[in-house]
């Protein structure tokens, strides 16, 4: 419990970091200026799922195999030169295509090259770093890391005090980059200087990349479903539009970084006590299951505060809001129920898994968004995250049992899309009310012995 809120605190800090910088931002900013960086920061994302290859999966899931700090270093090596290789290589292809690149982002010169090249730099290094942090148990620098990799991912142009134009954003965070780059190179450091080539005859990479390369292709489908909607925006309804929906996907959000805390601990948890820790690993899904949808059901309640927290502008961001709610819980609830893929060491599902996404989301978020618009886009966003949490957990639980019951996951998911409809159809008052009667039938969907004995046992751990 303990290590549990420990590693939590990353996750509460970057969403209390995420609350202050939304409103400044919309603020601070044009509309088409935020869409612009929100664009380069998607796309700097997505680029860095490519080049990591899944080294950083591969790297917490072989970590504990290996015995001796020697070996340990060279694994660390091993899944850091290789990412920062295909940066490089990247970072060529992207000034070869410049003039594209330009065009994309309806830029004025070669600085949104640059500053798309740092970008993809510093996710990369920071995120190996984070990796790094966890499985060495440096809980200080695995927060400041967490909290650093959410500011350079959400809000780096925040960091600009000056002239709030295009080009003067991309300066200061180009700064940024290169700040992010050094600081967590230079926390590795040590261990890297460990990395041995006799060692590395050791190490069975080959398995190593087994498992990591078909990660990669599924954290790319998974980031282009996450971005898919947004390409449709911009083809469809421009930068201004864009930058609505962004802001709000961004507050919506806010869920993925209360539980990424839970996530960043759980998956290593298991991964050491599957075989002895069987009851607590189903009663961290059921409760886990228990308090997003409660969140879910409080901040539906409270979208009204949406618009008023983005500022002018922003009134339709209320029902994006309560819609977009869906996709971070489902994908929460789904590092959990799908946990017995990583445990067989079955990564290529997640291949099929994503590429099922994507084929749904690309479909979904043409369709939908040029006939509805910014909302067509929110409905393929949650669609599609609870098409992707069936396929997890289904599969997931052919391996390991993680979840005891499917009633927890479809009663929390069903449950908020009821709410989402209401947010949409009915009135506000008439919406508040189906969210009041959907916490008095989620304990009847479950089962109410089920969940009275889950809530005794959670009582007693926090007895002891």
């Amino acid at each position: 419990m303990r290590a549990l809120l420990g590693y939590s605190v990353a996750s509460w800090l970057s969403a209390i970091i995420g609350f202050i910088a939304i409103p400044i931002a919309t603020r601070s900013f044009d509309q088409e200026i935020i869409g612009k960086l929100n664009l380069l920061l998607s796309c700097a994302l997505i680029l860095q799922t490519v080049v990591l290859m899944g080294l950083d999966q591969g790297y917490l899931r072989h970590f504990f195999d290996l015995k001796g700090s020697r070996q340990k270093n060279t694994l660390l090596f091993f899944c850091l030169v290789i990412p920062v290789v295909a940066t490089l290589l990247t970072s060529l292809i992207v000034f070869l295509f410049s003039d594209f690149v330009i065009s994309f982002f309806d830029a004025s010169g070669i600085l949104i090259c640059f500053a798309l090249v740092l970008a993809l730099s510093s996710f990369v290094i920071v995120r190996i770093a984070i990796c790094y942090c966890r499985v060495k148990g440096f809980l200080p620098l695995f927060i400041l890391l967490s909290v650093a990799f959410t500011i350079l991912t959400k809000c780096p142009y925040l960091l600009n005090f000056g002239n709030k134009s295009l080009d003067s954003t991309l300066k200061i965070m180009s700064a940024i980059f290169i700040c992010a780059v050094i600081l967590s190179a230079a926390v590795m450091l040590p261990d890297i200087k460990g990395f041995s080539f006799h060692y590395l005859r050791k190490i069975d990479y080959g398995a190593i990349l087994r498992y990591s390369l078909p990660m990669m292709p599924a954290m790319l489908l998974a980031n282009l479903n996450t971005y898919v909607p947004q390409f449709s925006i911009k083809l469809f309804s421009g930068y201004a539009d864009l930058g609505v929906y962004s802001m709000s996907a961004t507050v919506a959000s806010v869920v993925g970084l209360v539980s990424a805390g839970v996530n960043s601990f759980w998956p290593t948890y298991v991964y050491e006590h599957y075989d002895d820790h069987h009851d607590t690993v189903i009663l961290f899904h059921k409760v886990l299951v228990s308090a997003l949808f409660v969140l879910g059901v409080v901040l539906i309640s409270l979208r009204f505060m949406v618009p008023w927290f983005l500022g002018e502008r922003y009134e339709q961001s209320a029902t994006l809001f309560a819609v977009l709610i869906i996709s971070p819980i489902c994908y929460s609830i789904g590092e959990t129920s799908g946990i017995g893929i990583q445990i067989a060491k079955r990564s290529r599902f997640y291949l099929f898994i994503y590429s099922a996404g994507l084929f749904l989301n690309v479909i979904l978020a043409t369709g939908l968004t040029a006939i509805f618009g910014m909302i067509g886009s929110a409905i393929s966003v949650a669609a599609v995250a609870m098409l992707m949490l069936f396929l997890k957990t289904s599969v997931g639980n052919k391996y390991y049992d993680s979840i005891g019951s499917f009633r927890w996951s479809t009663a929390c998911v069903l449950l908020l899309v009821l709410q989402a409809v209401s947010a949409i159809m009915l009135p506000y008052a008439c919406s508040v009310i189906a969210c009041i009667a959907s916490v008095v039938l989620f304990p009847l969907v479950v089962g109410i012995q089920d969940c009275r004995s889950t809530l005794s046992t959670v009582y007693s751990y926090i007895r002891k």
